[in-house]
């Protein structure tokens, strides 16, 4: 549309494996190194290149995470363009929500996290130079929100973190989201306890991101306090397998799976959808006296190696499972929660084996608007429970 944006069409049958992006220079037009800057961080169009793909956002993500953007170059020689910030600082190969390759200037991306990966001296503000530790990426939001180089306050992890010992997420605003290509869980409490306080947790289902975890992974032994200004939201997971038992990175639960203590006294969990327990799914302690879990919705249908066929999904917005399951609700909200069954809490599920003697205490706190969508489960004989659906062989106290 302009010198600065050019405008490349390629034929219907083209195709790459990866590419390698080199902006040039328009020096003979006497653009200088900081009127360059100057573009990238003022001007209203951030897209300064866009590759379309009709096979859509898989295909294009693919192809993002094989590309490469090298240095800009003048006299074909790589330039930094201000003193003490390189090219990193200003763009990004990345994928855009319509599932379209875009090249994009700082004031478009975010700051990236890669515990597993990444280095603490990358810029961290591309996807090809993540930071490795959330102190540092915390620190580039900050710079960069100062400095106003950012739309959102979104820190994308392409790994998951491991935390160990007591700790507090407490940031007002930030949000930690998973990076499309990344399936894992974003935080996984190993031991000692986690407290989410004003901090969100996104999932990028509103950016079509599919995982095969939930967004927080709690281990036998830890615990997780969730409390007033934490969000949990927005994670697909497709992981349907539960005999499997995932090994290190698979687990059930859109949004939590807690294997070990946890307590909600605030905070919201929504818009989360799993096979089983699309809010939460506990075979440890769960104690919930406040916050509201809604918007949850189960899908798909999850496997055990014990019987002949799927069971439908189950527990919108919490399942309890197992002999070691059990949740003690005495306040909170539980609503406008789907599922096949048990659409606002699942006692087990329709099959009889897996998840006996889970059980479940409610003394206040309300269930309601939830909806049990398929009344046909596991061999037809399992059916409804739109408030709470509760397994033969498992316990409910109200």
């Amino acid at each position: 549309s302009s010198k600065y944006y050019p405008l490349t069409r390629a034929g219907e049958g083209f195709f790459a494996d990866s590419m390698t992006l080199i902006p040039a220079i328009p020096s003979k037009e006497g653009v200088t190194k900081e009127d360059l800057v100057n573009q990238a961080v003022d001007a209203e169009r951030n897209d300064i290149m866009m590759l379309r793909l009709p096979e859509g956002y898989g295909r294009a993500q693919e192809l993002a995470e094989a590309s490469e953007w090298r240095a800009p170059e003048l006299n074909n020689k790589p330039i930094t363009l201000v003193d003490g910030i390189d090219y990193n600082y200003l763009t990004s190969v990345a994928v855009g929500q319509d599932g379209n390759i875009v090249l994009t200037k700082s004031s478009g991306v975010f700051v990236y996290l890669d515990p597993a990966n990444g280095v603490d001296s990358n810029t961290g503000m591309a996807a090809g130079q993540p930071v490795q530790t959330l102190e540092e990426a915390l620190q580039v939001l900050a710079k960069a929100q100062a400095e106003g180089l950012l739309k959102e306050p979104v820190i994308y992890l392409k790994s998951g973190l491991e935390l160990t010992g007591d700790q507090t997420l407490d940031q007002e605003g930030v949000i930690l989201q998973r990076y499309p290509a990344y399936k894992g869980a974003l935080l996984k409490v190993k031991s000692g306890t986690l407290t989410l306080k004003k901090i969100t947790l996104d999932g990028s289902s509103t950016k079509e991101a599919k995982a095969e975890a939930p967004l927080v992974v709690v281990n036998k032994g830890a615990a997780l306090h969730v409390e007033d200004g934490a969000v949990v939201q927005n994670n697909t997971n497709t992981y349907t397998n539960i005999a499997s038992n995932g090994g290190e990175s698979k687990y059930e639960g859109g949004g939590i799976w807690n294997a070990g203590t946890m307590t909600m006294t605030g905070g919201t969990i929504q818009g989360n959808s799993a096979a089983c327990g699309s809010g939460v799914f506990t075979q440890g302690a769960f104690e919930m006296t406040g916050g509201t879990i809604t918007g949850n919705h189960g899908a798909g249908k999850f496997k055990e190696n014990t019987i002949p066929s799927s069971v439908n999904n189950a527990g919108g917005g919490v399942f309890i499972g197992y002999s070691s399951g059990r949740m003690d609700m005495s306040g909170g909200i539980i609503s406008g929660n789907t599922a096949d069954m048990g659409g606002g809490i699942s006692v087990g599920n329709g099959d009889a084996g897996w998840f006996r003697g889970a059980s479940l205490s409610m003394t206040g706190g309300t269930i309601e608007g939830n909806t049990a969508t398929n009344t046909s489960a596991y061999q037809n004989s399992y059916a409804g429970g739109g408030g709470i659906y509760i397994q033969a062989g498992c316990k409910a106290v109200i």
